[in-house]
């Protein structure tokens, strides 16, 4: 199954019994059966009240069971949300087709896609068909400017056997439904043909409401609603009922208005009419009505009514409305109860009309006040309710789009929504909002909202734990987002996480919006200048202009007659450039989206193009090889470029005024644009001759990418190698990359330290330049990714694919990019020093990582081992590093970080798979083994180590105590042992439990052990006794890893349920619960920090909130040493000096672990150099970047003066 599926029973049966509709149904099956072979659309239109729901009720009635569909409400729970309506048609035709479920699919693309399949597989072979049910597409979701965001979520052209049946009032709006209603078979009830059914129909349900009552009408009467109903089922039911009320001297034809919005408009002017109290009261109550977001009950629109006699306010609105009102279930704190609500949209719409947009808004806000505060009055909680499902909408509605804002990322209105509703409604919030936002305050919106979706399935899971705060809390941080940044956005004030993540971890770009417009490959796409829009060129013939957040197409440019095959945007963003094979080139104003001239190539394919950074010159490449430059003021040719001999496949310009240009036949062109002279001429094989014209695939240029500054270019060969060169000389400095596979796009991304590669298996590669390595592949897209481009902050990223899609990422900056320096295999080990400065992982991968708990980063890499290593532990001061593996061997690594050298020691192996690894404060070190031996050794004596015991079984692992005086070791047969090391003539103290043993650890006092059952139990259990002290429970499945704080107050577990946990020694109670996104294996802490290692290779960094103690904190306390005003403008003066250039002075920052990713850089170099060591001041790293330039600059007096004075 993918996903819950919606209960409709109560929508269909409120229509009730369907009166003299046969002739209708039997023309939507026909048209059905008809349009079936082939596939397609079959559209159900008829105004507002003609009877649609009832007649499609009956059509399911007689399709076959299960047939998939879905009834649109506004405001009915999320009934009306695209993404719901995706997710709900999915799963039910997953239920029919399980085999065919793929929820990894973007849900926009996700339905079309699956109904793609289903054909294929299902219906084309066996000649069969599926329909799919959809009422009241006009009534979906729609953004600020009232355009319906469904289209996107629908396919336009059904697949064979598949047709959508969709009910709707007219569509008038076609252009938000491209290629559906120009191509759909259409039953339109407004249509002539349908007045007599209408009629009948409507005459059906007067005869029927007339015999209910005790004074039927006559048949004169009826005669007269009928012919004054205009075929509308909801004006005949609506009148009967009216002038049922009505004493029958007063049911008279004169008072019966002609159609459905005269007649509603009819019954507010006589409202209008009643005396003052009796009018206010009813007024107020219709202008309640159509605010409330749901059916109220009667007393609740006595209190809102604000009468003194509440009950009687309420009662007397609804005697005096009940025909404009149904009656339903209300989702009140008594479910037994019934509420009201107007009985149709329509009816809504009218009197929204009438009554005017303020006074609806001063109801929404009213209730704001009364029903959906926040935080609510704790006695009241059927309003806390009503506020957590729509406090947000009411504000929006009320015009208070910054309230909305602030409430939909408050974290404790978050975590209630999820605790008491589900996920889905906060989805639904943020959709919202996001919608009625505008600015850059959007695209933070939209990063939480992708949080919650990537967590959706975990926040369901832990939905009663209180998990909300700690799963966003840590997908932002592996997004990027600094911790600060977070608890700013999220509102957590001084509640952070109890266990929250110091740093990000692996996780991968999260999507944040997937566009599937286009019926072709996408084949370019680039960001506008403001990072807001995109520009994409399609096979399709269509340039299309987006909007980045709401994914709202703002212009579709066509006239193209053949496939584009590049696009571009000048400088200012207001005009795009595109080439086609048509042999043309075409100009565009984005603004109108009208084309502004006509470029032609003289009969041959126009392959790429780009724009100079002036903004005056065109630059278009030709299938023959050759470049043409044309003036954009008078679109005339002004030169050509000839030197390739093949087809030009990419062309980029650079801020010095070059052109830079690659081709099939294997080389790079740079060219100077002025004096159209080719200055340089580059090849992708490395070879000084020229480039052959006849190049195989695996030599042509593929793609290209400027370095920022603008001074060297990246290009990509068909064999997936990456080529640096310097555009000043022409030299090659770096090539990476060989045999990768085909890359198809380049982006770099604004600091220049990471390389986005888009390949042809539909994977988008993330390479480190300055390592040489590729440290992530992402599955993007299910084909070839043609293009991809940052935002100019680097926070984002869009990628483009011939499988029809473009897809918005949010990549984070650097930091969640180095986060990707994890291990290649599960972390098996992991520990941390006193001081919680380093920490070391040991891995499946057979290497050990170092790590700065500071910064994240990685600062070695130990190898070493021949197998997986298993066990390890670093020496207090950090200067040693002892690890055992599987295949028993043991080494020691001695580290000088400062010289940034290892050198490694062997020592005798075990001769089994090394268990555990401790280092006593005097420097011995202890190992022990799955062969039941424990060795205590020192330098001196690697070769020959002391056996302090040993156990009959294998030894899962040991436990130290600080002080190094005793030492636990357990087994897997449920074996304990307690040795003094203190004392070697004292016999171990041994207990025996039931089942495995798995994890341990002992308390610094050495008082207590907490050991890890097989089956995820940890018993608590005193020293040296091994008295049972008590058993916690929490985790579900085998815990692989304990610690126990230095302050010997809790206890952490590491498990296969994918959590770390702590739990309180003294009571076993929960404190709190990190989920991950797979099987931790290890865990270490020391004060403040948690290290625990997980299945995907990644060293979580857990700051240990309960500690009151920030490592971070801690660390940067040690980080501030800062300088005078007048010795940061001599640091500021020296360092524009050595590093007189943007490019220089970016690189001499990363190299110092500085993040530039919120610095705007720009202007002269001293500029630059402001707006640089403003950040590292902030950063608190002035003595990280002071001393990286003396790695360089080793004898410049002033910076070894400027470093006294930083180490002071």
């Amino acid at each position: 199954m993918g996903g819950a599926i919606n209960d409709f029973e109560e929508e269909r049966s409120r229509h009730g019994e369907l009166l003299g509709r046969d002739n209708v149904v039997e023309r939507l099956l026909w048209l059905i059966e008809d349009s079936a072979p082939r596939g397609g659309w079959v559209l159900f239109l008829g105004s507002a009240g003609a009877g649609k729901s009832a007649i499609i009720s009956r059509l399911l009635d007689l399709l076959p069971p299960h047939t998939p569909h879905h009834f649109i409400r506004r405001d009915h729970d999320d009934w009306d949300r695209p993404d719901a309506v995706a997710h709900n048609l999915c799963a039910q035709v997953e239920r029919i087709h399980p085999e065919l479920t793929d929820a990894e699919q973007p849900v926009e693309a996700r339905l079309g896609e699956l109904l793609r399949r289903v054909s294929k597989r299902h219906l084309v072979p066996r000649g069969d068909k599926l329909v799919v049910v959809i009422d009241g597409l006009d009534e979906a979701a729609k953004d600020r400017n009232g355009k319906s965001l469904l289209p996107p979520f629908l396919p336009r052209v059904p697949p064979k056997g598949v047709v959508l049946l969709g009910a709707s009032r007219p569509m008038y709006r076609r252009h938000e439904w491209p290629g559906v209603v120009e191509h759909a078979r259409t039953l339109d009830l407004d249509d002539e043909e349908w007045a007599p059914s209408n009629e009948a129909a409507c005459r059906a349900i007067c005869e029927q409401r007339s015999r209910s009552l005790p004074a039927p009408f006559d048949a004169s009467l009826i005669d007269v609603i009928v012919r004054s109903a205009r075929g509308n089922m909801l004006y005949a039911s609506g009148i009967c009922d009216w002038l049922a009320g009505q004493p029958p001297a007063q049911r008279t034809a004169a008072r019966i208005s002609q159609g459905l919005t005269p007649f509603l408009r009819q019954i507010f002017d006589e409202l209008r009419d009643l005396d003052e109290a009796r009018r206010g009261l009813i007024l107020k109550g219709l202008g309640l009505a159509c605010a409330a977001r749901e059916a109220l009950p009667p007393h609740v629109f006595g209190e809102l009514l604000g009468s003194d006699a509440m009950t009687a306010a309420g009662d007397e609105f609804l005697r005096a409305t009940f025909h404009l009102l149904r009656k339903e279930p209300a989702h009140w704190h008594d479910n037994s109860q019934f509420g009201y609500r107007l009985r149709h949209e329509h009816v809504r719409e009218v009197f929204v009309n009438e009554l005017g947009e303020r006074v609806i808004r001063n109801h929404h806000l009213h209730l704001l006040g009364r029903l959906a505060a926040w935080p609510p009055d704790e006695g009241d909680p059927a309003g806390r309710r009503y506020a957590l499902r729509h406090a947000v909408m009411h504000r929006i509605e009320a015009g208070d789009v910054d309230g909305a804002q602030h409430l939909c990322v408050d974290v404790g209105y978050l975590d209630a929504k999820c605790r008491e509703l589900d996920v889905t409604s906060i989805e639904r919030d943020l959709e919202a909002v996001i919608g009625a936002s505008e600015g850059s305050a959007t695209f933070d919106l939209t990063a939480v909202l992708a949080a919650v979706r990537a967590e959706a399935t975990r926040l369901s899971a832990y939905r009663d734990q209180g998990l909300l705060p700690s799963l966003l809390y840590n997908r932002l941080r592996c997004a990027g987002w600094p911790s600060e940044e977070i608890a700013r956005m999220l509102h957590f004030g001084e509640n952070l996480p109890p266990l929250r993540l110091l740093h990000g971890v692996r996780l991968g770009p999260t999507p944040l919006r997937t566009f599937c417009e286009p019926t072709k490959a996408i084949v370019a796409c680039v960001v506008s200048p403001d990072g807001r829009c995109a520009l994409s060129a399609s096979a399709d013939r269509v340039l299309r202009y987006w909007a980045l957040v709401s994914g709202e197409v703002l212009a579709k440019m066509q006239g193209h007659s053949d496939e584009l095959t590049g696009c571009a945007l000048t400088p200012d963003g207001k005009l795009a450039l595109s080439t086609s094979v048509d042999t043309t080139a075409r100009l565009w104003d984005l603004a109108t989206g009208h084309c502004i001239g006509v470029l032609d190539n003289c009969g041959r394919w126009a392959t790429a193009c780009a724009i100079s950074h002036d903004g005056r010159t065109l630059v278009v490449g030709s299938d023959n090889g050759a470049v043409t430059l044309w003036d954009r003021g008078s679109l005339q040719i002004i030169g050509t470029l000839e030197g390739h001999s093949d087809y030009v496949t990419v062309c980029i310009t650079t801020p010095a005024g070059q052109l830079i240009s690659g081709s099939r036949d294997a080389s790079v062109r740079i060219w100077d644009l002025a004096s159209r002279e080719c200055l340089f001429e580059l090849s992708s094989t490395g070879a000084e001759r020229s480039p052959s014209p006849a190049a195989s695939e695996q030599g042509w240029i593929t793609a290209l990418a400027l370095m920022p500054g603008g001074e060297q270019v990246l290009a990509a060969s068909g064999d997936g190698t990456l080529s640096r060169w310097d555009l000043a000389v022409g030299q090659c400095l770096q090539r990476v990359g060989a045999g990768q596979g085909r890359v198809d796009a380049l982006a770099i991304l604004p600091w220049g330290g990471h390389l986005l590669c888009g390949m042809a298996d539909g994977a988008i590669a993330v390479w480190d330049l300055a390592a040489e390595r590729r440290i992530l592949r992402l599955a993007a897209h299910a084909n070839a990714v043609s293009a991809c481009a940052a935002t100019s902050d680097g926070r984002r990223m869009l990628s483009a694919s011939h499988d029809r899609s473009a897809r918005l990422w949010e990549l984070g900056g650097p930091e969640s990019l180095m986060a990707q320096d994890g291990h290649a295999a599960p972390v098996t080990a992991a520990a941390v020093t006193l001081d919680g400065r380093l920490a070391v992982s040991a891995s499946e991968d057979r290497l050990l990582k170092l790590w700065d708990t500071a910064t994240g980063v990685c600062r070695a890499t130990l190898t070493g081992h021949a197998d997986l290593v298993t066990a390890c532990a670093i020496s207090p001061d950090g200067r040693r590093v002892l690890a055992g593996a599987r295949d028993g061997g043991v080494l020691l690594f001695h580290l000088d970080l400062e010289r940034a050298e290892v050198r490694v020691e062997t020592a005798k192996p075990h001769q089994k798979l090394v268990s555990g690894c401790a280092f006593l404060p005097d420097g011995r070190m202890i190992t022990a083994s799955r062969d039941g031996a424990i060795w205590i050794r020192s330098e001196a004596t690697l070769d020959q180590p002391a056996q302090i015991g040993a156990h009959d079984g294998q030894i899962s692992g040991i436990a130290l105590t600080p002080d190094g005086k005793r030492l636990m070791s357990f087994s897997r047969d449920g074996a304990v042992k307690l040795w003094h090391l203190a004392d070697a003539s004292r016999a171990p103290s041994s207990v025996r439990l039931t089942g495995g043993l798995l994890a341990g650890a002992i308390t610094p006092d050495g008082r207590r052990a907490v050991l890890a059952r097989a089956d995820g139990q940890i018993e608590v259990r005193e020293l040296p006794s091994f008295g049972y002290v008590r058993q916690i429970p929490g985790h579900t499945r085998r815990v692989f890893g304990c610690a126990v704080s230095p302050d010997g107050a809790r206890v952490f577990t590491a498990s296969e349920d994918e959590t770390v946990r702590a739990f309180s020694l003294d009571t076993g109670r929960p404190l709190g619960t990190l989920v991950g996104t797979s099987w931790f294996r290890c865990v270490a802490a020391c004060s403040g920090l948690l290290c625990a290692g997980d299945e995907e290779g990644n060293l979580w960094m857990i700051v240990d909130g309960l500690a009151g103690v920030d490592p971070r904190a801690k660390t940067n306390a040690r980080r501030r040493p800062t300088l005078s005003d007048s010795d940061r403008f001599r640091l500021r003066k020296r360092l524009a000096l050595l590093y007189d250039t943007e490019h220089t002075a970016r690189r001499i920052a990363r190299e110092a672990g500085i993040s530039l990713q919120l610095v705007k850089i720009s202007g002269s170099i001293i500029d630059i150099w402001d707006a640089i060591l403003e950040e590292v001041r902030k950063q608190h790293r002035l003595a990280d970047i002071v001393r990286c330039a003396l790695t360089e600059y080793t004898d410049d007096d002033d910076l070894l003066e400027l470093a006294q004075k930083l180490a002071r």
